[in-house]
């Protein structure tokens, strides 16, 4: 099953906190996104039917998707997965706060440290990705 990810990520403008500006003024250096995922979401289904968890995949998705968003960049590509933890187990319902350290590394490349909690528990990762991008 193919999921529309820009439907199934699309958030308000309301949902980006800007945390800082970048040192060139074209991407922000830090910023964070509030999202609860909705029992809704196609990732979900068979995920499990009993107790649905959020997928590793779709951790990814919603990560490329925000930052897309945030960066005014639809075309924007991941060329590594540095690095991926996942510690805790995310379902429908649960309030996220996602912070996102950007850092411009060439022309046409980004690094990305994004990590995952729960708003009532900051200080609990229960997600940790870093992500070389293409842009």
């Amino acid at each position: 099953m193919m999921i529309d990810t820009k439907k199934a990520f699309e958030l308000e403008t309301s949902n980006f906190i800007d945390l800082s500006e970048g040192p060139t003024g074209v991407y922000p250096e830090e910023f964070s996104v509030l999202w609860t995922p909705s029992t809704s979401l196609p990732y979900f289904e068979g995920h499990f039917p009993e107790n649905p968890i959020l997928p590793a995949v779709a951790i990814i998705d919603a990560t490329l998707s925000f930052l897309s968003q945030k960066l005014d960049h639809p075309n924007l590509e991941i060329s590594e997965l540095v690095n991926c933890k996942f510690t805790g187990i995310i379902q429908p319902g649960n309030d996220l706060v996602i912070r996102f350290t950007l850092k411009q590394t060439g022309d046409s490349h980004l690094e990305c440290q994004a990590t995952w909690s729960f708003s009532k528990e900051l200080e609990k990762k229960v997600v940790s990705l870093q992500i070389s991008l293409k842009v």
